[in-house]
């Protein structure tokens, strides 16, 4: 997009500019200017990826506040050993204290809490967890103390996969178009412009701007470079 952005804009600059100098010529020529396209089209696609990079700047924030939820170390019930999260194994038990943060997916095995999610939920209120309960990695047991048997781990645990989907998120960039369609649909609507004004006599009053056809893939998710692009036929009068 970028590349065809940058061509029809710069030819659409050069072509006006040859005009410009043949005003003097035939005063006909100033409808054939579009300095007013190639800066509006310039000035969306530049508005569009300032928008675009404050938005991932703020899921990078994201991403880094899911990343502290999950603690350092954990506790071993049966020894009473702290550990780093990054060793928990399926199946061991670990000892979560009021005021600390689960340290990974798992079942209550003993004792009865109330556990804050909201970082990852979303719900404001806390949850009451008793033996048989899920809890999820990163969040927060508020009173209570809990023997909790580690079911998930490493890239399986809910936090993982929630950043995860956050980073796949932030790196996909949906394609409104096949890459393959692009020139054949821009040669037709090329070829289509060309009959609007032959060569010899220049575009006519009322015909659409070239750098709306080279950019005619993209006209349909922005349809103002077609409205600014379109020159309006001069008065009658």
């Amino acid at each position: 997009m970028d590349s065809l952005v940058a061509i029809g804009s710069a030819c659409s600059f050069a072509y006006s500019l040859v005009m410009t100098f043949l005003i003097s010529d035939d005063p006909s020529y100033v409808h054939n200017l579009y300095y007013e396209s190639a800066a509006v089209v310039l000035t969306l696609v530049s508005l569009g990826k300032f928008l675009e990079s404050r938005n991932m700047q703020k899921t990078k924030g994201a991403i880094t506040a899911l990343i502290q939820l999950s603690p350092d170390t954990a506790i071993l019930a049966d020894t009473g050993r702290e550990v780093p999260t990054s060793q928990l194994k399926v199946g061991d038990v670990v000892l979560v204290k009021p005021g600390a943060r689960v340290p990974a997916d798992g079942t209550v095995t003993q004792g009865e809490s109330s556990v804050n999610e909201a970082m990852l939920t979303g719900e404001s209120l806390p949850v009451e967890k008793a033996v048989g309960s899920e809890v999820i990695g990163g969040s927060v047991n508020e009173n209570g103390v809990l023997y909790v048997q580690v079911t998930r781990t490493g890239d399986d645990s809910t936090l993982s996969r929630i950043i995860r989907f956050v980073e796949d998120a932030q790196g996909e960039s949906p394609d409104l178009q096949d890459r393959r369609q692009e020139w054949p649909v821009c040669s037709c609507r090329w070829s289509w412009a060309s009959r609007c004004w032959p060569p010899s006599s220049g575009p006519s009053p009322g015909s659409p701007s070239p750098l709306c056809c080279g950019c005619s893939h993209r006209c349909w998710s922005s349809p103002a470079p077609v409205l600014w692009g379109w020159q309006p036929p001069p008065p009658s009068w």
